[in-house]
């Protein structure tokens, strides 16, 4: 990952953002400028700095993600298996899309 910033750039890596950051899958800004970006875990840049949101949950987008904003400005993300997640702003909210509800989001079966 890297940003431009004037005729520099900056290169954020897995030493920059932990372990668990692989590739951007996807990479989306919302209306107040902040970026959020898809890979293993779902970052957010903001101010100056990277905020790992989904490292102390269980939601992690496996080999692919498509990060979508809704209208009313809640983050989702679309992982490669069984994953569905609203965030908005505060806290995620998971969902099964129907192929194995199991543990993973036992309130939420589409």
């Amino acid at each position: 990952m890297f940003r431009w910033q004037g005729p520099t750039s900056l290169h954020y890596d897995e030493a920059a953002l932990g372990a668990s950051f692989f590739e951007a899958w996807d990479i989306e800004i919302n209306a107040a400028g902040a970026v959020f970006m898809a890979s293993f875990d779902v970052y957010e840049f903001a101010d100056g700095e990277w905020t790992n949101l989904t490292e102390n949950t269980d939601i992690h987008a496996y080999l692919g993600a498509d990060l979508y904003f809704s209208q009313s400005g809640d983050l989702y993300l679309a992982g490669d298996l069984v994953v569905i997640a609203r965030f908005d702003g505060a806290q995620w909210d998971t969902y099964a899309h129907g192929l194995d509800c199991g543990s993973r989001c036992p309130n939420h079966c589409l």
